[in-house]
């Protein structure tokens, strides 16, 4: 294993999270689901929400739910991505409830509990418009509902839920949770009962919550950035978790070439390694200097931010990062070390790679 790029990884700032998110969700009335997704399922990540006294652990991956299964068995788990029917038994033998959007997947869903012996719970998704997964239409989910209350024999019909932002990049706005809550009260309506969840997505839901304005019947969310990250929410939405610290996550690369160079690349323009044809600024000639990490560690240069003052990202190739050190504020040489912090999206990539180093901080 090499020593960079490195992942290190502050548990306590992970830990602390987990406090300021639960505190917030509880005194909003929210049930909030802590999804692991977003780095990969670490172990480190699984062990600082369950520390921390987290009732919920979800991800998409059934492979990080059978982890957290065996780091935290007394933890529920969730199951983020809409089951196909070959996972149907192990999305049965690991998590504890799933996330549905087709009355096929109830069938397959019940008939491999039926085999485990087991009470498997479903969250109904109603898709308000974002165009990724869920039930087009209220009358469609009724339906759904009504064979998982009534025919099913071996699921417990848990709540209706939906997902916003993530495909069609629609906003989680007051009217679109009315919206939600109102294909709830339909399901409440149909089936004789309340439901034990509403789930209004994401931490794209978090503006809501800080706003006060969420309708009072959502009473969960699945939150990932919102804890692990903590960059998007700010970045993006321009609000914060009051006690969420960023960088708990953070990059270091080692600079293996320093040199002055023209700002502006000399000759024909075609495109780069991944296909595209950037653009750049001619700023003459500058002080750069060569990261060893690149696109295939960490997915999204313009995403990460250097932590030193002066030092600029200009871009990367597969597997070096191109920086501008003109004005940074040390007089970096080969053999040093940068840092970054990461958005989700880097995250993602980084906690993926085991060919990365980790350092944990306790």
């Amino acid at each position: 294993m090499r020593q960079y790029p490195r992942l290190t990884v502050d548990m306590k700032k992970l830990r602390g999270n987990v406090r300021a998110v639960k505190e917030l969700c509880e005194n909003a009335g929210i049930f909030p689901a802590f999804v692991i997704k977003g780095c990969n399922g670490i172990p480190e990540a699984i062990r600082a929400a369950a520390e921390e006294g987290a009732e919920m652990i979800g991800s998409s991956r059934l492979e990080q739910l059978r982890r957290a299964k065996e780091i935290a068995p007394d933890i529920e788990r969730l199951m983020l991505r809409i089951p196909a029917p070959s996972e149907a038994a192990d999305v049965v033998a690991v998590a504890d409830i799933s996330l549905v959007s087709s009355l096929k997947a109830l069938e397959f869903l019940d008939a491999e509990a039926g085999k485990q012996h087991k009470k498997h719970q479903v969250i109904l998704m109603a898709d308000l418009g974002d165009l990724r997964e869920g039930f087009w239409g209220s009358d469609e989910l009724v339906q759904a509902a009504m064979y998982a209350e009534q025919k099913a024999n071996n699921l417990i019909l848990a709540g209706v839920g939906t997902n916003l932002g993530c495909y069609g990049a629609i906003d989680v706005t007051v009217e679109k949770m009315d919206e939600l809550v109102k294909v709830a009260e339909a399901v409440e309506r149909a089936i004789g009962r309340r439901l034990k969840y509403i789930s209004g997505g994401g931490t794209t839901s978090i503006p809501r919550v800080l706003a006060k304005d969420m309708h009072p019947r959502v009473n969960m969310l699945r939150i990932g950035e919102g804890w692990l990250s903590a960059r998007d929410l700010e970045d993006i939405w321009h609000c914060t978790i009051p006690g969420v610290e960023k960088n708990a996550f953070i990059l270091e690369a080692e600079i293996s070439e320093v040199r002055d160079k023209a700002s502006y690349p000399q000759g024909v323009i075609k495109c780069d390694a991944f296909g595209n044809v950037p653009t750049y600024e001619d700023r003459g000639i500058r002080k750069r200097a060569i990261a060893s990490a690149g696109k295939v560690d960490y997915g999204y240069p313009e995403m990460l931010e250097p932590l030193e003052e002066g030092i600029e990202v200009l871009g990367a190739s597969s597997d070096h990062t191109l920086l501008d050190i003109q004005e940074a504020k040390r007089e970096l040489k080969i053999g040093d070390i940068v840092k970054f912090g990461m958005k989700y999206a880097n995250t993602v990539f980084v906690t993926g790679r085991e060919d990365i180093a980790k350092n944990i901080i306790e």
